[in-house]
């Protein structure tokens, strides 16, 4: 049981962690203006599998941090 439940926070954390990684590398796509676009499109095929299922998951946010403010108990 306590195994399980430290699978879960971390499989939770890496979600996180690749969500924040693909809005730094991306955030163009959401209208924030991003200084380094022409180094991240070097990334853009190693990325590939993961930019749809996270461009997904933010039109669905009301907010790109809510959910992070959300674990912390900080209002946006």
């Amino acid at each position: 049981m306590i195994r399980q439940r430290s699978v879960n926070l971390l499989e939770h954390e890496l979600a996180n962690e690749e969500s924040e990684f693909l809005l730094l590398c991306f955030s163009d796509v959401l209208g924030i203006d991003l200084p380094t676009k022409y180094y991240v499109l070097e990334l853009l095929p190693y990325l590939m599998d993961n930019l749809e299922s996270w461009e997904e998951q933010m039109q669905h946010a009301k907010s790109v941090w809510e959910d992070r403010f959300a674990q912390l108990d900080m209002d946006p």
